[in-house]
């Protein structure tokens, strides 16, 4: 509460400076990650205040299957999991099941330790026999590609909010509609780190480059990229998606 007093008392002061020196500014624009500006005249602010999204403002799509308005249809939850603000299981790509030991390389089932390489499963393994969200879902579900999670980055708008308790990011499609991706952590050994801070997940797109890492979606707080560098025996959440 002290430290959320002390930044609206900077940020007031900040502005008041502003006012002062440039005689011609008469207020200020707020720039929406909605692509939408909004203009207040500087005697009509009493205070700017900056809170956490309530839950009860957060509506997200009834069922599993969800239409963003994209290519695809996102699950609305991870596998592993019954519910968006549920973590779901860690899994390293290409395996169907959860482990203990995500830090050993001779752990991962398809790392060959006689020839110190990693086993050839595929360039891709969305809808494959090495895709768990499709062993374990059924149906037409299957891990995102690369081009999939790109346009779920691209095309709709990311915020870091708070669910039920969860930290994580809330995404809005193009026609409304939000997916929640809870921020799972990853694992790299035996205990899951980062948990509540970051996500991490899974693409089925392997790294064309280097065969130990694949593709894979990362955000925290402030910031949601695609990263190539997602070591191939590490544990990272799963979100399908169906056509």
């Amino acid at each position: 509460m002290k430290s959320s007093v002390l930044f609206r008392a900077s940020l007031l002061a900040l502005l008041f400076f502003v006012f002062v020196v440039n005689a011609r500014s008469q207020g200020f624009t707020v720039h929406a990650n909605d692509g939408t500006t909004t203009y207040f005249l500087h005697e009509k602010v009493d205070s700017i205040v900056f809170a956490a999204v309530d839950d009860s403002s957060i509506i997200l799509t009834p069922g599993k299957a969800v239409d963003l308005g994209l290519s695809v249809k996102w699950a609305s939850y991870n596998v592993g999991a019954t519910a968006p603000e549920e973590y779901g299981e860690l899994y390293s790509w290409g395996e169907l099941k959860k482990k203990d030991d995500y830090g050993d390389e001779n752990t991962y089932q398809y790392y060959n330790n006689q020839t110190g390489g990693y086993m050839n499963i595929g360039s891709s393994i969305s809808d494959t026999q090495y895709d768990v969200a499709s062993v374990q879902w059924g149906g037409k579900w299957r891990i995102p590609i690369l081009s999939e999670m790109d346009e779920l980055r691209k095309e709709c708008i990311w915020q870091w909010v708070t669910y039920k308790g969860i930290n994580g990011v809330l995404v809005t499609g193009i026609n409304g509609n939000c997916i929640f991706l809870s921020a799972a952590g990853d694992c790299n050994g035996k205990e899951v780190d980062f948990r509540g801070s970051i996500g991490a997940y899974w693409s089925g797109t392997l790294n064309d480059r280097y065969s130990y890492n694949s593709y894979c979606l990362c955000f925290d707080s402030s910031s949601w990229y695609l990263s190539n560098a997602g070591r191939r025996r590490s544990g990272l959440s799963i979100r399908p998606v169906t056509d």
